[in-house]
């Protein structure tokens, strides 16, 4: 029974007691004391159960908000050869705009459904990894689900070639060939230089093939791969031209020299300038060539390495990225459509975070009056509305407590 039930009635039964002989003003006094604290119960009973119904809903919101989000990202081939297909995977569940990122040689970001697959095929050697993350709610930088492809050199190649360093600008390459009867190959040195045509080679039937490049080459170190008829890379070598004019060049430095590049910063907010500085004909070759470095958003920086150079190269250029995003960026030697990756490294880009001001205005970045938002603000509402409840509980004990006074008065004036 609520107090205001009980209040009445008693205010009932003493008025029913009361004496006609009793001063009218008096009592009509304290009956309308009495009335004006039975109103404040009724408000404060009618706060209190929207206090309660909002509690409840502030416990069903924060319940809401509290769903599990879960998020699986898998592969049908953890190690594969390079040329040969896998198959990326995933699923989430309570995540909002899922996003892939696929850290590989063409790679980028782009939104999925919630379930979904892709098919892959890559022709180098590397580890590939992909990842899924929600751009309204969490980072790049912390994928919620990561999956990892290790791409390993083919160990089945239908075409072999014999590392050898040529005396001619026209050199007659040499290899070996199983369960292949022809075949094409195409020759570059960061720039393709040379192609004989599909089915140009021909195999003998003890499994050996020679061929004669009719392109004059330069001095220099080359990459040479084999095709078959429908395109596919069945075999990779190269070789050396070194004419007896020139001398061949000799790496003395004593060290496994390598081409490289570095980027500063790796990560920060849009827009972000990177620095990227690097060294490139780190064997020290003297046949020139060219390569590119991709910033990963479909724009690149070409760097030329002059013929008879015959030393180590160095390149320093900035690149600004505009949007939001994981890129990968990454040196070739020769062009992206089919020159060969040397190494890469991936730039993470974000959008600068928004707070709101006590004017209920936003800033990019403002550190004065800022009003931060906090994920236990539905638990805190919460406990104010139990704070608010217990409140209210003192109110009416001192409510009840005038109620009892001024209930000894009617009573004093009934005895008298």
């Amino acid at each position: 029974m609520s107090i205001k039930t009980i209040s009445v009635s008693c205010l009932i039964a003493f008025c029913a007691l009361l004496p006609t002989s009793v001063s009218a003003a008096t009592v009509s006094d304290l009956q309308a004391q009495i009335q004006a604290l039975l109103v404040q119960i009724a408000a404060l009973q009618e706060s209190a159960t929207s206090d309660t119904a909002s509690t409840q809903s502030g416990e069903k919101d924060s319940s809401s908000k509290k769903s599990k989000a879960t998020c699986t990202i898998r592969t049908n081939r953890a190690v594969v050869q390079a040329g040969n297909p896998f198959v990326i995977s995933w699923k989430t569940k309570n995540i909002s705009d899922p996003t892939l990122i696929e850290d590989i040689k063409a790679g980028g970001e782009m939104s999925v459904r919630s379930k979904g697959s892709r098919t892959y095929k890559e022709n180098y050697e590397y580890l590939a990894h992909f990842s899924i993350y929600s751009p309204s709610t969490g980072s790049a930088k912390n994928p919620l689900c990561t999956v990892e492809v290790n791409i390993v050199k083919n160990k089945n190649a239908l075409v072999q070639f014999e590392p050898i360093t040529y005396g001619t600008p026209n050199p007659t390459l040499l290899g070996s060939a199983t369960k292949v009867s022809t075949f094409g190959i195409s020759v570059d040195n960061g720039d393709k230089v040379y192609g004989s045509g599909p089915d140009a080679i021909t195999v003998s039937s003890a499994g050996r093939w020679s061929h004669t490049i009719t392109t004059a080459l330069a001095n220099g170190s080359y990459n040479v791969k084999a095709y078959d008829k429908s395109n596919n890379e069945i075999g990779s070598g190269t070789f050396r031209v070194a004419t007896e004019n020139t001398t061949p060049s000799v790496d003395t430095s004593g060290s496994t020299a390598s081409d490289m590049f570095s980027a500063s910063p790796l990560a920060g907010k849009k827009p972000l300038t990177v620095t990227f500085t690097g060294t490139v004909n780190a064997k020290k070759s003297c046949g020139g060539g060219s390569y590119t470095l991709s910033f990963g958003d479909g724009t690149s920086y070409d760097i030329s390495v002059p013929a008879d150079l015959c030393r180590v190269s160095s390149f320093t250029t900035t690149h600004v990225y505009a949007k939001d995003g994981t890129y990968t960026s990454a040196l070739y030697r020769g062009k992206v459509a089919d020159g060969s990756m040397i190494m890469r490294t991936f730039i993470r880009v974000s959008t600068p975070e928004m707070t709101t001001t006590s004017s209920g205005t936003t800033s990019g970045g403002s550190t004065t009056d800022t009003v931060p938002v906090s994920p236990n603000d539905v638990e805190e509402n919460g406990s104010n509305g139990e704070s608010t409840l217990l409140q209210s509980a003192a109110v009416y004990i001192g409510i009840q407590k005038q109620l009892i006074f001024l209930s000894e008065q009617l009573k004093l004036l009934v005895g008298n």
